[in-house]
């Protein structure tokens, strides 16, 4: 397909740009789930073998403090975000001054205001980002180009891709039949069996693994054992830690749907909301994956948005401390309202959720089906006494 060849030649520009940086250091800002991790992995992994210094740090939200200081610091001559500011291009754009920024991700995007800010984000190029390609995807095949040897690490772009919904279609199916080509991937039932490491897992139960050193453990050396597992195969270390941690999420998913089946959720005219402490000392990417789950329970309102809000840690792994105390807002689509999101009957999470939680401080990005927030902590009730206004406006 010739838009296909447009967006890899756009690549390829960028990597030769990125090559004329190869002496200098730079720093990869990856997501905290599965994608992100997968994301992560692969471009530090790619710029090791091309004998590229980078450091990385792993965030849960784009924390506008965090991104100011790294660029502000003047140590990096490229940074890279894998999974992650594609919604936040026009801010990036104000920092980066003449530093090479290139954006590996696939959420609703803007386009960069700045030519040293490249944006492969597939909603620019006419795909859909939220089903044509993950972020690692797309990591993947930016890093491929600029390192040719990384094609064993096709595998783990696929596990990245596994939150994608629906068929393997455009560069997710390009780069699973890659890999089933080059045997790292064979068909297992509705899913796929891939080789990490020297290990064969499914797609599916790699992908969990993943989400939950990347949530559960983010506080606790996770995200870094979820980066071994992507290059090394899990080891038992890794497995021991999955298996923890996954138990201590199950718990607190059974004591927090007790309390909401029990007690209700609180009821507006277009929205469903609760909010939760069951979480402390987990990552917030915890919160989106509950909501994920309640959606398809049976005392949820089919056609109202759902929202669930958890109060972050101030403390960001690998950076240090936040000036502000912040809540994360996840929001999510039960099913119906979710068809009626993609038929055009109501508005997209993203539509309303940007300009609110901006409007407070805060940030938000996602997918018009699934997408989150970060405002101030003291900011909660106006943000919820507006929500129903700005739905209404965008309807």
């Amino acid at each position: 397909m010739r838009e296909v060849a447009d967006y890899v030649d756009a690549l390829r520009k960028g990597v030769d740009l990125l090559l004329d940086l190869r002496a200098g250091r730079g720093v990869v800002i990856h997501h905290d789930d599965a994608d992100g991790i997968c994301s992560g992995a692969i471009a530090l992994e790619a710029l090791r073998r091309k004998k590229m210094s980078a450091d990385s740090i792993c965030l849960e939200k784009l924390f506008p403090q965090v991104v100011e200081s790294l660029y502000s610091q003047g140590k990096y001559c490229f940074f890279i975000f894998a999974d992650l500011a594609a919604s936040h291009a026009h801010w990036i754009s104000d920092l980066a001054n003449d530093t090479l920024t290139i954006i590996l991700d696939h959420h609703q995007a803007q386009n960069p205001t700045n030519p040293s800010v490249l944006s492969y984000a597939p909603d620019l190029y006419g795909f859909k980002g939220y089903e044509d390609a993950s972020g690692s995807i797309i990591t993947y095949l930016f890093m491929k180009i600029l390192e040719s040897s990384i094609t064993d690490l096709s595998s783990v772009a696929l596990v990245g891709a596994y939150e994608i919904p629906g068929e393997i279609r455009m560069f997710n199916r390009i780069v699973l039949e890659e890999a089933m080509a080059k045997g790292l991937a064979k068909p297992k039932g509705r899913d796929y069996s891939l080789l990490i490491g020297s290990s064969w897992l499914s797609r599916r139960r790699f992908s969990t693994m993943l989400n939950i050193l990347g949530s559960v453990g983010y506080y606790r050396g996770g995200v870094q054992l979820g980066i071994e597992a992507c290059l090394k195969g899990p080891s038992p270390k890794i497995g021991e830690a999955v298996e923890r941690w996954e138990a201590e999420r199950k718990l607190a998913f059974r004591r927090l749907l007790t309390r909401l089946s029990r007690e209700g959720l609180n009821q507006m005219r277009y929205v469903q909301w609760f909010q939760t402490e069951e979480f402390h000392g987990m990552g917030s990417k915890t919160i989106g994956n509950f909501c994920s789950y309640l959606r398809f329970q049976r005392f949820i309102d089919p056609d109202k948005y759902l929202l669930g809000i958890m109060p972050l840690l101030k403390v960001i792994p690998g950076y240090g401390e936040l000036k502000e105390s912040y809540v994360k807002i996840s929001v999510r689509a039960p099913k119906p309202l979710e068809k009626k999101i993609k038929r055009g009957e109501m508005p997209p999470i993203t539509s309303f959720l940007i300009e609110l939680s901006s409007a407070l401080g805060g940030f938000a990005d996602g997918h018009p089906v699934a997408a989150s927030a970060v405002i101030p902590r003291d900011k909660i009730n106006i943000f919820l006494e507006r929500i129903d206004l700005h739905i209404q406006k965008n309807l």
